[in-house]
């Protein structure tokens, strides 16, 4: 199982890069970055779901 701080981490480091990205000038850095965002939101909603799952929260 995921533990929640890995979690909350990733969560950090996902508002970390919305700021950064926010704060770009350049186009071409700003897609580079998102690209990164990207990765690790969904690496974020990997871990959220398997957790899920783990604790049975998608059972019916």
């Amino acid at each position: 199982m995921h533990s929640k701080e890995l979690i909350e981490r990733i969560e950090e480091l996902a508002n970390v890069y919305s700021k950064v990205i926010a704060s770009l000038d350049s186009k071409e850095r700003k897609i580079e970055m998102f690209e990164s965002y990207y990765k690790i939101i969904m690496t974020l909603q990997q871990l959220q779901t398997s957790e899920a799952i783990q604790r049975g929260g998608f059972r019916k």
